[in-house]
């Protein structure tokens, strides 16, 4: 599989749980509502399956792109009437399932969905449509209604994406790293063919074009950036803003974890004012510990938080992130409790002067 075609592996596994979810059968009769790229993606997914697909837009460019990939099609701008054609698609008896792939901020598609359907139809819902759903619709045929998380079981989940607790295999098969999994298998093996839905090509360098092109051009799908200059060997992960700056151990040395609103906005001036030295300021990403700290007078940002916790030049350290988080910094294994205690009665000692000076 060359790289192009692996920078769909995540979109595609959009469509891919929204299909899941549908749970087709060889044979049934699937519409999807949305040809963009997302919707493209889950008609190819859907053919694989055995499913015979009807799919609906209004871009005609976009429906030849379907018709290529094995559906037929119905375009409503030109005068076709979704309804009455997915009824003479399914021959006469509702289609067996509706993935709404679409972004309107209309409910039609999901009424037009309720109304395609056969007694007992599945809808699922991967776009962003509106929810003022007609109970009748549903009640009569006995629909079911589900929304598709992204691409799989263990999206939002810190345990599963950060920590690496992956769920058994016996009991959730589809996690979102098996979807991945499964999208990168049909692209090695040909049955999901990305390369006709690659529509723009940009140098990494020239990305805002990128995205002036995808608000402006409704024919775009999948838009590449490629790197003209080889990617650094290891991220930066300390940078140093004030070169050579001196520290008293007289007063706080200060380390900051974090750098949020509360912390630029009130911590960080409190401390300053009440005649802390900043030396390092960690924020996860980066970004904010740089402009942050060049703000306040840092000597240095980064993003490693043992960096900070190991240097003993850094006598007082402020936590500053969500509150949950607290804990494992506290109890970090570098810090001694005497550390600690001696960390948290200079921390009050410069709070006082702080309030004091309020």
């Amino acid at each position: 599989m060359d790289d192009e075609s692996a920078a769909f592996v995540v979109v595609a596994s959009i469509g891919l749980q929204g299909v899941r979810l549908a749970q087709p059968t060889l044979g049934e009769a699937f519409v999807v509502t949305g040809a963009g790229l997302i919707g493209l993606l889950t008609v190819q997914l859907l053919r694989a399956q055995g499913c015979r697909v009807l799919a609906i837009d209004f871009d005609e460019s976009k429906l030849k792109l379907a018709r290529q990939f094995g559906a037929q099609t119905c375009n409503p701008g030109a005068g076709e009437d979704p309804v009455a054609a997915s009824m003479a698609f399914s021959r006469g008896q509702g289609v067996d399932g509706v993935i709404i792939t679409a972004s309107t901020a209309s409910s039609e598609p999901v009424t037009q969905a309720a109304r395609m359907c056969r007694k007992r139809g599945r809808i699922v819902l991967v776009g962003v449509t509106g929810l003022e759903l007609n109970r009748a619709d549903f009640y009569e045929k006995e629909l079911s209604f589900q929304v598709s998380c992204s691409y799989g079981p263990g999206r939002y989940d810190p345990n599963y994406e950060d920590k690496g607790q992956d769920y058994p295999v016996g009991f959730v098969r589809w996690t979102e790293q098996r979807n991945f999994e499964a999208v990168v298998d049909m692209l090695a093996s040909g049955q999901l063919d990305v390369k006709p839905l690659i529509t723009h090509r940009f140098a990494f360098e020239d990305a805002p074009k990128a995205y002036e092109v995808l608000t402006a051009d409704k024919n775009g799908l999948g838009m590449l950036l490629h790197y003209t200059s080889p990617p650094q060997q290891r991220m930066v992960r300390q940078v140093t803003l004030k070169p050579g700056a001196m520290f008293t151990a007289q007063r706080p040395v200060m380390g900051f974890i974090g750098a949020g609103n509360y912390a630029s906005r009130m911590l960080i001036p409190a401390f300053k004012a009440a005649g802390a030295q900043f030396h390092t300021i960690v924020t996860a990403g980066g970004i904010n510990g740089v402009i942050h700290g060049e703000k306040a007078g840092f000597a240095e940002a980064s993003t490693e938080i043992a960096t900070l916790l190991a240097n003993t030049a850094i006598n007082t350290v402020a936590i500053v992130t969500r509150h949950d988080t607290h804990a494992r910094f506290v109890a970090h294994p570098t810090l001694t409790m005497a550390e600690i205690q001696q960390t948290c009665d200079a921390i009050n000692q410069v709070m006082t002067q702080a309030q004091r000076i309020e």
